[in-house]
């Protein structure tokens, strides 16, 4: 997934092996920043300045239950996707649905995307996050090598 102005668009998807539930995203669909792991990990590399400024035109709808619509809590949630190198959409867009996203960097090192795994939350159980982080924070940078970015995301 990319940017597009205040909302991530999806360029592709793969889709799952899994044959009983699959889920997909349709390329070109939009999505909003503070409710989707795409869209979290974006906003985390964003200076504070930007982010306020964002989170200023931007009302938090609640999607589901999940949704974070306390300006201070995704502020937090943001600072730990920071630290952590991944974000996490906890059902937070659609209710039943998980998703763990890295930083795709270009040969600079500024955001060039951002790469996800989504799936049915009882497959992406909470005890299982950090072994499908793992996985799409190896994916992001193996794709950031691609770029040209030397570092690590």
């Amino acid at each position: 997934a990319v940017q597009d102005g205040d909302h991530m668009a999806y360029l592709d998807h793969i889709r799952s092996d899994h044959s009983m539930l699959q889920l997909f995203t349709k390329p070109g669909a939009r999505v909003p920043l503070y409710c989707t792991g795409v869209g979290k990990m974006l906003l985390s590399r964003w200076p504070s300045a930007q982010v306020e400024a964002y989170l200023d035109r931007t009302p938090l709808t609640p999607h589901t239950p999940h949704t974070l619509v306390d300006r201070g809590k995704l502020l937090q949630e943001l600072a730990r996707i920071r630290a952590q190198g991944y974000s996490v959409d906890n059902q937070e867009m659609e209710e039943g649905v998980r998703c763990v996203a890295a930083l795709v960097a270009d040969h600079r090192g500024e955001p060039a995307g951002v790469v996800s795994i989504s799936g049915a939350a009882m497959r992406i159980a909470p005890q299982r996050i950090k072994f499908f982080a793992k996985s799409v924070m190896n994916c992001s940078q193996a794709i950031s090598k691609d770029l040209g970015f030397k570092g690590t995301t």
